[in-house]
């Protein structure tokens, strides 16, 4: 993930990179974070690496996940 971080001030954390790979490859992903992990992050890092790829993200803020968020 060493060329995420030319495009970033922070290194990508442990899930984001995972999703990025999952989406890489092909795959679908589901993951939950918490308010503030940097979901949009993983966009902007994809869309800067894999640049003739199509990805698309669905975030939906899940009333009954609201415990998650603390």
């Amino acid at each position: 993930m060493s060329k995420s971080a030319e495009f970033n001030q922070d290194t990508p954390k442990p899930l984001q990179v995972e999703v990025i790979k999952n989406l890489a490859k092909g795959n679908n992903c589901f993951f939950q974070a918490r308010t503030r992990f940097g979901k949009p992050r993983i966009s902007e890092i994809f869309s800067k690496i894999f640049k003739k790829k199509v990805m698309i993200l669905f975030f939906n803020p899940f009333d009954c996940l609201g415990d998650n968020q603390k």
